[in-house]
């Protein structure tokens, strides 16, 4: 292989590439990544390798010594996950692959691999782990807590069953009003369970892929168009057959869903809801609007504020839990976006802008 074309690799690469020399205990090759992920000089790491020990993490140093000293002694590849502790006192994850290699007589002479900087994967990974676990305790919650209201509406409507049958219908208002009032109770379970689970939700990691924007919204579009009880009109607007993003589809759906839902809640059957999809100097402009009741000019600097006592019922009397958009702008922003909204006030609809940068092709 070309040495000029393995360094060439090396210098452009963000991991960690290196040779090292178990004869010399010198490294034959060590790229310039060691200075941004292990923060330490490359030519004073050159001059004394064991400067990268120093930095590895107390707690897993003894991990990291067992680990090197089983590939010298079987001779086979290791990965291994492992934390720095920074000069600067910070902390990181990193995560080592060592391949060791061995000369024409088959003795061990080098150790070759790369060193990655994981700390985004690892909080992700963490975070999945709290979130999964603050879910299992909402539904254990919500299991526990809805046994008793819903025995109740059960009981009631058999009640119901057997007065009908009857034809006894003076206690049928009674009855009713026990369900109505049992099923008040379980909305309040489930919406002051799942209230902190959409606190915590928003994440700074981000997982960007690659997609067509335009596909998506009209399956979005198309679903909401179609299912039962969806009285109103949905239409996507764009000059682009194709708009690729890099933007993180979770979260972005995330938005789209709330934008919707907040759009139908205020806005009349037979309405209409609108996604206008722009590209303007390298950046998505994504429009959405509806011909509802709009936002008041006293309440639009206060839409995206958290629990704001500015919010307000849907028409049908949903309940606001004040955090909503607040979740909306951060979902946005942390995608390296922006988000604004437009309205001339009441009766006159609503428009949200949300600008993205488009990737570079």
């Amino acid at each position: 292989m070309n040495n000029d074309l393995f360094h060439q690799f090396g210098a452009s690469n963000k991991k960690i590439i290196f040779l090292f020399n178990l004869g010399t205990m010198q490294f034959d090759y060590l790229n310039n990544a060691v200075e941004h992920i292990w923060k330490l000089d490359r030519q004073a790491v050159l001059e004394s390798p064991v400067r990268l020990i120093t930095h590895v993490h107390p707690d897993d140093r003894k991990a990291v010594a067992r680990r090197y000293g089983l590939l010298l002694e079987e001779g086979v590849s290791h990965e291994l996950e492992f934390s720095l502790k920074l000069p600067d006192g910070g902390r990181k994850e990193v995560k080592a692959n060592a391949h060791p290699l061995r000369n024409a007589e088959g003795e061990l002479t080098h150790i070759a691999g790369d060193v990655e900087d994981v700390t985004k994967q690892s909080q992700y990974v963490d975070y999945l782990r709290e979130y999964t676990r603050r879910k299992d305790s909402a539904l254990e919650i919500i299991a526990h807590d809805l046994r008793g209201p819903l025995a109740i509406v059960k009981g009631i409507a058999s009640l119901l069953e057997s007065e009908h049958r009857e034809k006894n219908y003076e206690e049928v208002s009674t009855y009713t009003t026990m369900i109505l009032e049992a099923y008040d109770n379980c909305l309040g379970i489930i919406t002051d369970v799942m209230k902190d689970e959409h606190l915590r939700s928003p994440m700074v990691y981000v997982n960007p892929q690659r997609f067509d924007l335009v596909e998506l919204v009209r399956r979005l579009m198309h679903s909401f168009q179609v299912a039962k009880g969806m009285d109103y009109r949905f239409e996507v607007v764009t000059e682009q057959e194709k708009i690729m993003v890099e933007l993180d589809e979770v979260k972005l759906m995330q938005v789209l869903n709330n934008l919707i839902a907040n759009s139908i809640k205020f806005t009349a059957d037979g309405g209409g809801i609108t996604i206008e999809l722009r590209v303007e100097n390298n950046r998505l402009l994504l429009l959405h609007s509806d011909n509802g009741i709009g936002i008041p000019e006293e309440l639009q600097p206060h839409i995206f504020e958290r629990y704001s006592n500015m919010s307000r019922i849907g028409l049908r009397g949903e309940p606001t839990n004040g955090v909503g958009l607040s979740i909306v702008r951060e979902l946005v922003e942390v995608q390296g976006g922006k988000i604004w909204v437009e309205s001339q006030g009441e009766n006159q609809g609503t428009t949200f802008y949300l600008s993205f940068p488009l990737p570079e092709e």
